[in-house]
């Protein structure tokens, strides 16, 4: 097993990484919560660092619109696993199809994946595109 192979099987178990609730707004907790959970990265603890995530988190979370952030960043999260397969596949060699260092890095998608689900109508049809390759164009910017 590679260190891609490893990468992959630890991002799909997606245990929830610890970080304190309580030093956060009750605005981003969901959201900060939900990046730090399927990304694997660990919320920041410097002040200025914080301050940065608590604006991408709101801005994460206002991107998502009427969605649930979770069920929005768990379909994009499916399409980054995707990505990096198919990428792996296709090179040899394993990379991220774009880097996620906290809650800003997803905005753009987020909100591209929230307004596919209103031009379908139903909020689940365009899973299955992400995850083809048909929205690959997000990823590749």
């Amino acid at each position: 097993m590679d260190t891609i192979d490893m990468m992959l099987q630890t991002a799909q178990r997606a245990q929830a990484v610890d970080f304190d609730a309580s030093e956060w707004p009750v605005d981003t907790i969901d959201t900060i919560a939900a990046v730090c959970r399927l990304w694997r990265l660990r919320a920041p603890a410097t002040k200025k660092s914080k301050a940065y995530w608590i604006q991408a988190a709101r801005e994460l979370h206002d991107a998502c619109g009427e969605y649930a952030v979770y069920e929005l960043l768990d379909v994009v999260h499916e399409a980054w696993l995707r990505q990096m397969r198919e990428i792996k596949e296709r090179t040899g060699q394993g990379c991220a199809p774009y880097i996620v260092e906290g809650p800003g890095s997803l905005v753009k998608v987020a909100r591209a994946q929230a307004g596919e689900w209103r031009a379908n109508g139903d909020g689940k049809s365009t899973a299955s595109d992400l995850l083809s390759g048909e929205s690959s164009a997000w990823f590749e910017h």
